[in-house]
């Protein structure tokens, strides 16, 4: 039987000071989506301006663009990544900004358990990217390891 079974387990119970705090980090939450919003649209402009420039360079080099190295290749493959990474957090935070202030508003259990679950899904999404990144780090620092042992 486990604590969410028990009846006799007391309930949880949020009170106006809980409330208080969960509303005022909607708030922030809400406001660092949106800078992330703003961030997410400066970095589509700097992609196309930095294909742009690309394009630019491979004409002065060469004569002509490379059809390998386009700014339409360099460009979405940055948007691709930088922009995949992004989305999900930036969703995660204004879904809990919402469901918190509807479910606290509202005293709606759902909306309140909604952001809870939206929260719970950025930091989860975080905590694997900083996995996965770590994971990258040490790999390239075997690999210069292994690297630098070669030649001795």
């Amino acid at each position: 039987m486990s604590f969410l079974e028990d009846n006799n387990a007391p309930q949880l119970v949020v009170d106006d000071l809980a409330k208080a705090q969960l509303l005022e980090a909607g708030r922030w939450t809400k406001f660092l989506g949106i800078i992330y919003i703003i961030f997410m649209v400066l970095i589509m402009l700097c992609a196309i301006a930095m294909g742009s420039v690309l394009n630019r360079a491979m004409v002065q080099q060469y004569g002509a663009a490379s059809p390998m190295i386009g700014s339409g290749l360099i460009s979405g493959l940055y948007l691709l990544i930088v922009m995949g990474l992004m989305v999900y957090p930036v969703y995660s935070l204004l879904r809990y900004s919402g469901k918190m202030k509807k479910g606290i508003q509202h005293n709606d259990q759902y909306s309140f358990n909604e952001g809870l679950r939206a929260i719970k899904g950025f930091f989860k999404y975080n905590g694997i990217l900083l996995i996965v990144v770590i994971g990258i780090y040490l790999v390239f620092f075997i690999a210069l390891m292994v690297g630098l042992s070669a030649f001795r």
